[in-house]
């Protein structure tokens, strides 16, 4: 028999699985039960509240994971979060045959009636982004750059894993990490020569 957290766990997993493939209005009980292999009588004791928490519950753990991946990444540079990125996603659309997506990005663009579920994707959004930028600025470039360049690099991400869905590979992904790091190199090169006063 599976421990008490254990059934949680999978049930919460399940949820962002769901969340993945059909969004937060696609989420079902009776689709979690199936997925995570919990008795029906653990929903609403483990989840009080039902659907609307566990949907809630699995928004939090998504976006912990998710962050806590990203900052260990960032220690070893923005580079690094690229690369991170991108394998992840590799392995996420590739194990779903290409069914996943981001639980996070169509919750937060909201569409549905709980404006509480999507303010807090938006939160969680917010705070990939931060966490983001924290690395350029640990690596020399000021907080209004890191800031747009953190919102370009998840923006071409998130974009990519869309494409890749629609065309059942992951050719998208390598070609906007390619083109990150073009831009990167670009605007390394272009501050250190203006900042050594060299002009065109």
């Amino acid at each position: 028999m599976a421990a008490r957290g254990e059934t949680r766990q999978k049930m919460l997993v399940a949820t962002i699985e769901v969340m993945r493939e059909r969004g937060a209005a696609g989420v079902t009980v009776d689709e979690v039960l199936a997925r995570s292999g919990a008795p029906r009588g653990s929903v609403y004791h483990h989840f009080p509240a039902g659907r609307a928490q566990l949907i809630d519950e699995a928004l939090d753990y998504a976006g912990e994971s998710f962050t806590g991946m990203i900052e260990r990444a960032a220690r070893n540079g923005a580079d690094a979060v690229i690369t991170r990125l991108i394998a992840f996603w590799t392995r996420v659309l590739e194990d779903s045959d290409f069914r996943a997506g981001c639980p996070v990005v169509p919750t937060a663009a909201g569409g549905g009636d709980d404006e509480a579920l999507a303010h807090k994707a938006a939160l969680i959004l917010a705070g990939w982004r931060s966490t983001v930028a924290a690395a350029f600025e640990a690596e020399g470039w000021p907080a209004a750059d890191a800031d747009s360049l953190a919102t370009t690099c998840l923006a071409s991400i998130t974009g990519a894993i869309a494409f890749c869905r629609a065309a059942r590979c992951v050719d998208p992904l390598f070609q906007v990490a390619e083109e990150l790091r073009t831009l990167l190199f670009n605007r390394s090169l272009l501050a250190r020569l203006t900042a050594e006063g060299v002009t065109a």
